[in-house]
């Protein structure tokens, strides 16, 4: 079960700017914000999305991680997507079908955290 999301950033003011525009399109907003992180909440899910400040601690620890978000229908995979690309996320998988009814897309933030964007007519 998950509880939260994290992902950590040596710039947290820009990690800020960038996931309250991105996740505003998840309908999310700012429950949390101090010196050390920032947290958006989507609904009454019980999955939160946190963004922590880097220190050396961790800093090679979280480097294979995705996080996978999901959409609404497979056009919003594709919206959701450019939105991140003109926020400066770089491209890490163009909007394809990558089986039968599940549309996925990737992109990497501004800290090289790997975002996936997925969207299933089964789910």
């Amino acid at each position: 079960m998950i509880s939260r999301v994290m992902l950590f950033s040596q710039n947290l003011a820009k990690a800020e700017v960038f996931y309250d525009l991105l996740l505003a399109l998840f309908g999310a907003k700012k429950m949390m914000k101090n010196h050390n992180a920032i947290m958006w909440k989507a609904g009454k899910t019980g999955v939160d999305f946190a963004v922590y400040r880097q220190d050396g601690a961790v800093n090679n620890k979280c480097t294979n991680a995705v996080v996978c978000l999901q959409a609404s229908t497979a056009y919003e995979v594709s919206l959701i997507h450019k939105a991140a690309l003109r926020l400066g996320a770089h491209c890490a998988g163009k909007p394809s079908f990558v089986e039968k009814g599940v549309q996925a897309a990737f992109f990497l933030d501004a800290d090289n955290n790997k975002v996936g964007i997925f969207y299933s007519e089964t789910s």
